[in-house]
């Protein structure tokens, strides 16, 4: 009997998402670190990827890490749990494999990136507002409706080019881009990115959850016409990603499935290249999605290290001066990367440190805290999980103000609001 209870014991703690993350959370982490050297600085040392590693740092940097996993123990929301551990796989990790490699500056890095993670697990909330929520039968075709009307200027504005090789992904889509500079309007401008990052993914989740699958074709479809008018690889990211977090209830598990699937990623990718040279795969995934973003915001962090911009490239550039001839992207991209980075994009957290300092940093740091928050609150569905993957990964590349306007997260949020808003209680789990 005891032997029984034993295994039953055993069985429910390998069944736990939490310890399932652990275990492949960490072991996406060591291969990080070792394929970091290995691999990233001695086949892209040219990009300046920095190779200088403490054992010191590499210390505090694990025990950080490991501590953090401490959170997806607390009391909180699925939501909250699942986002968290989202965060530390996909944002956190990177950052604190290239601390123990990089210089002091990414420390702030570091700091901040914990602080927000303490913020959104605190036991703090806020009241909202009682308006009238769309209801649940009439939200698809109001999408349905938004992403026609939205779409229809995209296809007066663009040409569709009908060209099968857009669909290798290769040097066609590049030589199509560079006849788009002239084309779109203000409106295409800033709802391009609302349109395939939020609104056609909505869509076709509830093609899939009210099983009008035609809604999902058509979002499909127009995701599909998008590309071939606008060939940014990126505009298919929003739609497969939010229909891989379409499965499973408990968004902790949706992550758990993922980081298992990047580990074998990782080791696959690993065994190409230590044995065929085949890179690309590792190349792909670890620098590429992990570590050039992580790199970008290190970057920014040590060029403008003690310099504060005021926004004066931006929105504020008529009440300072700014003392470059070009927008920090282009500087980065020219000054730190030969120009081989044309615009080398960073995060939230750098670009509060570079306009205003460490308390910049730390002021946009809250202010995104409360924005997840705000979704912890009106309790999204867990089938639209896949939205804040898309939204992590704009806050490892985009600046706040950017995010907000030009991709659209004040529509994310009017949506969630009146659409997605979800009047169930939530689930708290110890």
């Amino acid at each position: 009997m005891k032997a029984l209870e034993a295994n039953r014991t055993f069985i429910n703690i390998l069944n736990d998402s939490r310890i399932q993350f652990l275990f492949f959370s960490i072991c996406i982490y060591l291969i990080a670190v070792v394929e970091y050297q290995n691999f990233v600085v001695e086949q892209y040392r040219y990009m300046g990827f920095p190779g200088d590693f403490s054992l010191l740092k590499a210390g505090l940097a694990f025990v950080v890490y490991l501590l953090s996993h401490l959170l997806l123990y607390l009391k909180v929301s699925r939501f909250i749990r699942g986002f968290t551990a989202l965060f530390i796989l996909i944002f956190f990790m990177p950052i604190l494999v290239l601390y123990q490699f990089a210089s002091d500056v990414g420390g702030w890095f570091v700091f901040s990136s914990l602080m927000l993670l303490l913020i959104i697990n605190a036991n703090w909330s806020f009241a909202i507002p009682r308006t009238i929520v769309l209801k649940e039968n009439d939200r698809p075709f109001v999408y349905l409706a938004l992403a026609v009307f939205i779409f229809i200027p995209f296809l007066l504005s663009y040409k569709v080019h009908l060209d099968p090789e857009l669909f290798l992904l290769g040097e066609k889509i590049y030589a199509i881009r560079a006849g788009l500079s002239d084309k779109g309007n203000l409106f295409t401008g800033y709802m391009l990115s609302p349109l395939f990052q939020f609104i056609l993914p909505i869509l076709a989740i509830y093609g899939l959850s009210s099983k009008k699958f035609y809604l999902t074709v058509i979002a499909f479809c127009l995701t599909i016409l998008m590309y071939l008018m606008i060939p940014q690889k990126s505009i298919f990211l929003g739609i497969f990603v939010i229909l891989f977090f379409y499965f499973f209830k408990d968004p902790l598990r949706k992550v758990s499935v993922l980081a298992g699937i990047i580990l074998l990623l990782l080791i696959f990718g690993a065994y190409l290249t230590h044995t065929s040279d085949a890179i690309l795969l590792e190349s792909l995934v670890l620098r590429r999605y992990f570590f050039v973003p992580a790199f970008l915001n290190h970057v920014y962090f040590d060029f403008f290290e003690g310099e504060n911009l005021y926004y004066s490239y931006s929105f504020l550039k008529g009440v300072f001066d700014y003392p470059y001839d070009l927008n920090p992207s282009f500087l980065i991209g020219r000054e730190f990367f030969g120009g081989r980075i044309l615009n080398a994009n960073n995060g939230f957290m750098s670009d509060g440190y570079i306009n205003f300092g460490v308390l910049g940093m730390l002021i946009s740091t809250s202010i995104v805290a409360f924005v997840i928050k705000f979704f912890d609150k009106i309790s999204i569905d867990a089938k639209f999980f896949g939205l804040f993957f898309l939204l992590i990964n704009l806050l490892r590349s985009s600046a706040l103000p950017t995010i907000v306007l030009t991709h659209g997260l004040w529509l994310l949020v009017l949506f969630g609001f009146f659409t997605l808003r979800n009047y169930r209680p939530k689930r708290f789990e110890s």
